[in-house]
């Protein structure tokens, strides 16, 4: 089964309708999307400018903004658009993927986090202790309660955002 993760390193977001298709045992692979960078919704038009799984083999590339690269992927592809329109869909072979994706840029995902050696932790320890001896008149704390376990709870809060 085709997924759209197979395209690359791109961040995959889940459609609304998503939650709704797990509980009906649908394909979850056609509620996932890749938003186009600089894309957002907005009152009129709820949903992002984005690429989704149109069929095993075929992409969609659905599009409410940039459209200044509207004609130039309609030559790309060989389809015809009306630009007096609001929105314009694009259907293409996943083949053709590469193509589009030099032309429109997607959200990529961040770059997997590698784990830190024990020097970079000590070296992290150090900095927020000193960090925190200069600026316990802010924070109201004192730099000498930090112990080992601080900078794992500090990192990890970048890990779950």
């Amino acid at each position: 089964m085709f997924r759209l993760s197979n395209l690359g390193k791109y961040k995959i977001d889940r459609t609304e309708d998503y939650g709704w298709a797990k509980s009906t045992g649908e394909d979850l692979t056609y509620y996932e999307m890749i938003r186009v960078k600089g894309s957002k919704p907005s009152r009129y038009f709820t949903v992002p400018s984005h690429l989704y799984k149109y069929g095993e083999n075929t992409l969609a590339l659905y599009l409410k903004d940039h459209r200044r690269l509207w004609p130039q992927i309609a030559r790309l592809l060989g389809q015809e658009i009306d630009l007096s329109t609001e929105e314009v869909v694009f259907k293409f072979p996943r083949d053709r993927f590469k193509d589009v994706a030099k032309t429109i840029k997607l959200v990529k995902s961040s770059a997997p986090k590698k784990p830190i050696s024990e020097e970079q932790k000590k070296k992290g320890t150090e900095a927020l202790r000193e960090y925190r001896s200069k600026h316990n008149d802010l924070e109201g704390k004192s730099g000498d309660n930090l112990n080992e376990n601080s900078l794992d709870d500090y990192l990890s809060i970048g890990e779950s955002q």
